[in-house]
């Protein structure tokens, strides 16, 4: 049976199609001796990307985990977003959250090394033990409230107590699908840049509109 295949729909006057070919490569700072998963999600239409579980190895983890989002940005919608998580794992697959972290997405076409500090919430000594022995304990419910603000130029941490974890890097090479054509050259904006450009149009018609009247054998008009 042939796999259906769906294609993104084309940009209008008021869009863009936006196109992410990026690679979660590696995780520094970590808890060592557990596997890291990294998960990461846009807010543009919560497409979402988990990679493999690796075990760090002299405090770094190399996933290498490649990923391909395509959305529809239009004109004065808000910058998108790309939300991570990292989970790790025990020897008794006990879940714990290692880290959150958020970036904006480039708005210009490129390639882009992003590192990302994540952080995660402060909590109780009972809590902390509990976690690392049991894992599950003090998650978000949506990492989407603590996102990047752009007024402020920094991550909201909705006024949770929270300290620093490790970093995850990531590679991004970003594509932009404009409706209408590219031009190369800029266009002069005067008076008399106007003028020649009428006069050009209005040549081609008149050129355009002789070629398709009747003529007789000597180029004249009928």
């Amino acid at each position: 049976m042939r796999k259906k295949t769906t294609f993104s729909r084309p940009p209008t006057s008021d869009s863009q199609v936006v196109y992410v070919i990026g690679e979660i490569e590696s995780a520094k700072d970590f808890w060592e001796d557990r596997y890291l998963t990294v998960s990461l999600e846009n807010s543009a239409d919560i497409q979402f990307t988990t990679s493999h579980g690796i075990k760090a190895k002299r405090g770094s983890s190399n996933f290498s985990c490649p990923f391909y989002h395509s959305f529809t940005k239009f004109k004065y919608a808000k910058a998108p977003q790309y939300f991570v998580k990292v989970i790790s794992y025990g020897w008794f697959n006990e879940r714990r959250v290692e880290g959150y972290g958020t970036f904006p997405l480039p708005q210009q076409p490129g390639k882009y090394n992003i590192e990302v500090q994540t952080w995660k919430p402060k909590t109780s000594l009972y809590n902390s033990l509990r976690a690392f022995f049991l894992g599950g304990v003090d998650e978000l419910v949506s990492i989407k409230t603590a996102g990047y603000s752009d007024k402020l130029k920094k991550i909201s941490r909705i006024g949770i107590q929270g300290g620093n974890s490790g970093t995850i890097y990531i590679k991004l090479n970003v594509i932009l699908h404009h409706s209408h054509p590219v031009i190369k050259e800029k266009v002069k904006i005067g008076e008399l840049s106007v003028l020649d450009q009428f006069q050009e149009a209005k040549d081609k018609l008149t050129m355009l509109k002789h070629s398709m009247l009747p003529s007789d054998s000597e180029g004249n008009l009928i």
